[in-house]
């Protein structure tokens, strides 16, 4: 089930930016949850209030775009301003928060780290420091997150969420194709069907980022049920791991500006973005990749260096291009040409 099959789609409103489409009278159900784009063509989500009303799109503001919580993520997962970005996981208005992966960065879903809780598989590390389950779960038995066979960015993880995807970039003078979430499509080609195709040259900063949020940009989902996850991979790429490679990061909100997490840019040892990871090698044929939680390690700095991993929390599955690079990427930048398709769920078993 896509998002667009769940009332997300988009339509131009007044709200102070382009919101989804609501009764003339603006009357909703309260708690429903719609996608809204800004005029600066980032996203993000507007939540019914308990009056059964819209507010305005809170464009600029909250936890994943500028207005967030200010800091240079130490080649964390986000930018200035996002998870990759400034304001957002990955973008200007990106998803996660100014303070983002290792510098800043441009396009994005706005939002904020998710709610956390706890689990029943922990993977390393200490116990969490705030252990919330996410709101949602799988049931074990669905493994859908998204094919990327449809023509947009959203999806239903294991049938149950509301997900999307982001893409954006530090702020060197490096390009990413497309330029960001807000004309990020599947296009023709993947391993059957749509896939997404990413490009990248010249990024000297933290590189760029391409995310799969599994319960929006503001909270995290229970995948404790499964096993790991899989997706299918190809192109190049020359980053500071070497060539045609990815970094590959299952991310918790313990470790991302917001509720749910402990992190602090301002104390050594405690810094955000430091989210669980493993590196991953794929060639120009199509590679099939099966991670098992236990492949996310933690990264030897930043609070996630002291945590525990626990699928019961994953806010996000991001493929990251040079992350961790900022004083060592390769001397022309990073750059990249990948194609990535069918991400999903692995059985526990």
């Amino acid at each position: 089930m896509r998002w667009a099959q769940m009332a997300f789609a988009l339509a131009a409103l007044p709200l102070g930016c382009y919101g989804a489409s609501v009764d003339d009278d603006d009357s909703c159900t309260p708690g429903t949850q719609i996608a809204c784009t800004c005029e600066d063509g980032s996203r993000t989500m507007l939540v019914c209030n308990p009056d059964g009303t819209f507010a305005a799109c809170p464009c600029g503001s909250g936890g994943a775009s500028s207005g967030g919580t200010t800091s240079t993520g130490k080649g964390g997962a986000s930018s200035s301003g996002g998870t990759v970005s400034t304001g957002g996981m990955v973008s200007t208005g990106g998803a996660v928060s100014t303070g983002g992966m290792s510098g800043s960065s441009t396009g994005g879903i706005v939002g904020t780290a998710g709610v956390g809780t706890a689990g029943t598989i922990n993977v390393g590390g200490a116990p969490a420091c705030n252990p919330v389950p996410g709101p949602v779960q799988g049931d074990g038995l669905d493994l859908t997150i998204d094919a990327i066979d449809d023509t947009d960015i959203m999806f239903a993880a294991a049938g149950v969420s509301m997900g999307a995807w982001d893409f954006s970039k530090d702020i060197s003078t490096g390009t990413i194709t497309p330029a960001g979430t807000a004309s990020l499509v599947p296009e023709a080609g993947g391993v059957s069907g749509n896939a997404f195709h990413i490009t990248g040259s010249g990024l000297n900063g933290w590189g760029a980022a391409i995310g799969a949020f599994l319960n929006g940009p503001t909270s995290s989902f229970d995948a404790s049920l499964y096993g790991g996850i899989a997706f299918s991979i190809k192109g190049t790429s020359t980053v500071v791991e070497g060539s045609s490679k990815v970094m590959v990061m299952a991310r918790m909100p313990d470790v991302l500006p917001g509720p749910g997490s402990c992190c602090n840019d301002t104390v050594a040892g405690l810094e955000c973005y430091s989210a669980h990871r493993t590196i991953v090698d794929f060639s120009t044929d199509w590679t099939e990749v099966t991670l098992f939680w236990p492949s996310f390690v933690a990264p030897t700095w930043g609070l996630g260096s002291t945590l525990a991993f626990n699928p019961n929390r994953v806010r996000d599955i991001t493929f990251i291009f040079n992350h961790d690079a900022v004083t060592q990427m390769p001397a022309d930048g990073a750059t990249f040409d990948v194609w990535i398709d069918d991400l999903r769920f692995v059985p526990a078993n």
